[in-house]
């Protein structure tokens, strides 16, 4: 007889794969709307949006970054980041012009929806 605890492993590698199937699509829909959110004027903080693996052991999960950089000066080979003062304003008057916290919270829902379907599927 088989038990339960020696089943768990394989139950839960499977619900794993479904579940980042699900969280991938997702996480790639809610960088979609951040990328249509966010502020243009070169196009460099839009294209900077990605979605990154964020797979740990015992974890599963995507990131979604904006790492933008100002352009090279005076002989540093990266630039500044720049999407936080984007998102949130910055001390030089600069005022907030949030895309990614709103693209998150749009994406929350739809999210939980679908994962919970896709463990009901299984």
């Amino acid at each position: 007889m088989v038990t339960l605890k020696s089943e768990l492993g394989n139950i839960a590698s499977g619900i794993s794969d479904e579940v980042k199937d699900v969280l991938k699509d997702q996480a790639e829909e809610i960088a979609t709307s951040a990328r249509s959110k966010a502020p243009v004027l070169t196009g460099n903080l839009r294209d900077s949006i990605e979605v990154i693996d964020a797979n740990e052991p015992g974890f599963v999960g995507y990131r979604i970054m904006a790492d933008a950089r100002a352009r090279p000066v005076r002989g540093r080979s990266d630039g500044a980041p720049y999407a936080f003062m984007v998102e949130y304003g910055s001390v030089h008057n600069e005022p907030p012009r949030p895309f990614m916290v709103p693209a998150l919270e749009e994406g929350r829902e739809p999210t939980l929806k679908a994962v919970e379907n896709a463990l009901g599927d299984m």
